[in-house]
């Protein structure tokens, strides 16, 4: 079941998938296979693959990836997917300071090389928008113990211009 939901999504029918995970999670709740259903679920809704004008009630993503039971230890396979789609989240919901604390968790993880590229992107996107919204309100304080090498590669060249004018 949990294979051709996913199939469907792949495939484009993100309605009828969502209706097989959504079947699988309220079948067998506290099943592995719920859990993953979950992130399934969790990620057509925050890609925006779900058309909620069809009349469809979606569940809250963020309430579905709270759910998911995580083991809790590096290879928790499971665990790292759901933090990496939590980070995608907070970063499209501008929570960028989480964001940058997430990723944090999930390179404690031992993220593929692929997912440690996405990780990367994504924290180095957060920390330029927050790094933005702190030097528009003057507090370059709470910046500088975050400006490390990578911090301060994050930002853009204007960025790094005031932050030095301001440190001056």
């Amino acid at each position: 079941k949990l294979a051709t939901a996913r199939m469907l999504g792949h495939l484009g029918d993100a309605k009828e998938s969502a209706e097989g995970l959504q079947r699988i999670i309220h079948e067998t709740p506290n099943a592995p296979e719920a859990d993953e259903a979950r992130l399934a679920l969790a990620a057509l809704i925050t890609d925006g693959k779900l058309n909620p004008a069809e009349g469809q009630s979606n569940p809250d993503p963020d309430q579905l990836l709270s759910e998911i039971h995580k083991k809790g230890d590096k290879k928790d396979d499971l665990g790292r997917r759901t933090l990496l789609l939590k980070l995608r989240r907070q970063v499209g919901a501008s929570r960028c300071k989480e964001a940058i604390e997430t990723a944090t968790a999930i390179r404690s993880k031992d993220p593929s090389e692929e997912e440690a590229a996405q990780v990367t992107s994504l924290r180095a996107g957060a920390f330029r928008a927050w790094s933005q919204d702190l030097l528009e309100k003057n507090q370059v304080d709470t910046l500088l113990p975050h400006l490390d090498t990578e911090g301060i590669q994050s930002l853009s060249t204007e960025q790094r211009t005031v932050l030095t004018r301001r440190l001056v």
